[in-house]
């Protein structure tokens, strides 16, 4: 490490002659890949809506959590096949011989990990019923590599295990702090000003509104569905 950090970007001066020269002359992607690498790194969706619910767990602002919406809407719609597996680019890019669909993680996790993990936090408010349908698909491809499928595994852990915090009442924030405290890989925390944001059917609105001004509604290995 003490050598590279001397070195910096002079240690490509270290290669071993003319190997890879031809190729870094005709670019450091091939048109295939280099479309698909370029598409994905102008538009990280699958980034952008974890980020968002990330910030809006952080700091309670709504308009992180419409971003989120909006974000996995696009992905829904443009990158998911019927199975929720997120192709690598979306149906309207540029015409490819084929459509990678891959779901390992590396240098950076995989989109659908990402995904799927942005699902299960945004279901512990508003109900998504195919859900646990599309994680196994998911858990079945970590399975053949579990090594390589961090970021899907990581998902059906808090899917299984994380726990639900839902806070909401005026006299809150106690509570709600309390709720970020618990180290975010393990949970998942909902911040609203009152029970009667929450769907009219949702499992932990008649709790909250029994108990009055400031309460907290805990769950582990759940997340909300539709009755």
């Amino acid at each position: 490490p003490a050598v590279l950090a001397l070195l910096g970007d002079r240690v490509n001066a270290l290669r071993i002659p003319f190997f890879g020269r031809a190729a870094e002359q005709a670019g450091r992607e091939g048109p295939f890949w280099g479309a698909i690498v370029g598409r994905i790194m102008r538009r990280p969706v699958a980034s952008l809506v974890l980020a968002a619910l990330t910030l809006h767990e952080a700091t309670g602002e709504t308009h992180y959590h419409r971003d989120a919406v909006h974000w996995r809407a696009v992905l829904t719609n443009h990158y998911a096949d019927e199975s929720g597996v997120l192709f690598m680019v979306p149906d309207d890019a540029e015409p490819l011989v084929v459509r990678p669909q891959p779901t390992t993680d590396d240098a950076t996790p995989n989109a659908n990990g990402l995904y799927v993990e942005s699902r299960v936090r945004m279901a512990a408010m508003v109900a998504d019923a195919s859900l646990d349908t599309d994680l196994s698909v998911l858990a079945g491809r970590a399975k053949t590599g579990p090594f390589n499928h961090g970021s899907i595994l990581n998902a059906l852990d808090i899917r299984l295990n994380g726990a639900t915090i839902i806070v909401a009442g005026a006299q809150r924030m106690e509570l709600l702090a309390a709720a970020r405290n618990v180290p975010y890989p393990n949970r998942i925390v909902v911040d609203l000003q009152d029970s009667d944001d929450l769907p009219a059917d949702h499992p932990a609105r008649a709790q909250l509104a029994a108990a009055g001004d400031g309460a907290a509604a805990v769950s582990e290995s759940w997340v909300y569905e539709w009755a």
